[in-house]
């Protein structure tokens, strides 16, 4: 019962940083221009709202790995990793160009769904996060019944596979897709639920308690398949179409004079390959 709590709670103090990021100022618009002539490395976004979000998070494991609570050097590596892939998909030049090239875009989404939820909690850091949170975040999520609860009900490995996939498919509907595109605070939304639902679905598949507490090998195996497999359709359906279906790339501004078409396909063998 003690380490579920701390499943959930690590869930709720790693989700802070989305959470920070969707509601902070519209500073941080997605629609900015870019230029033709505009070099890739002038684009890094040190939004103060993404950066002290990440920092407060790193502050916190920081504090709590020092009472012995990590096992090994290398998870703490990892979970900076982590922290190191977010930063690339929020403040890098990936972040900006991801909304002029849908190639891109795939690019971040999987290092937001994917990379840094497997590499957070591949470094197992409920204990640490727990013991470097101040009294008064432990206390709240220690009375937040309803809150733990609620996490626990979406753990359920069925319901974590099921929004992990989900969420991706959903927002790839064009009608969707353009619309976040065009309008900042529902792209904050989409990846608010593609982060959660990535965090979700690997605190599962890294759940460290055995049989009955934590899923067995063979649902671990399931949920794997299951998500692999809901990535090779979509990129499948995507690189195999025979036209450009998301039209938010061309009202904004397409960079590198990639043909719509082939940003898309491109995309879509990111998502069918490298994001399985």
């Amino acid at each position: 019962m003690r380490e579920a709590l701390h499943i959930m709670r690590s869930l709720a103090i790693c989700s802070a940083v989305p959470v920070a990021l969707v509601t902070a100022s519209p500073a941080f618009a997605h629609v900015d221009p870019v230029h033709e002539n505009q070099s890739v490395w002038s684009l890094w976004d040190f939004s103060p709202e993404i950066v002290v979000s990440l920092i407060i998070v790193a502050l916190i494991y920081w504090r709590g790995s020092g009472h012995g609570l990590v096992r090994g050097r290398w998870r703490a590596r990892v979970f900076f990793a982590g922290l190191g892939a977010l930063f690339i998909a929020l403040v890098s030049p990936v972040g900006e160009l991801a909304d002029h090239v849908f190639a891109v875009h795939q690019v971040e989404h999987m290092l937001l769904r994917t990379v840094t939820p497997m590499l957070l909690f591949l470094s197992a850091p409920q204990g640490a996060l727990i013991r470097g949170s101040p009294n008064w975040l432990t206390g709240f999520f220690a009375r937040s019944g309803w809150l733990c609860r609620l996490i626990g009900a979406m753990r359920w490995p069925p319901v974590a596979t099921l929004l992990f996939v989900a969420a991706s498919y959903f927002w790839m509907l064009p009608k969707y897709h353009n619309l976040a595109i065009l309008n900042e605070s529902i792209h904050y939304l989409w990846h608010l639920s593609l982060l959660l639902t990535g965090l979700i679905f690997f605190s599962v598949i890294f759940d460290r308690r055995p049989v009955p507490l934590g899923p067995g090998l063979g649902k671990r195996l399931t949920m794997f398949a299951a998500a692999a497999l809901g990535n090779i359709v979509l990129g499948a359906l995507l690189t195999t179409k025979d036209v450009a279906i998301y039209s938010a790339y061309v009202e904004i501004g397409r960079q590198w004079h990639v043909s719509p078409l082939t940003d898309e396909l491109t995309g879509g063998l990111i998502m069918w390959i490298p994001a399985c």
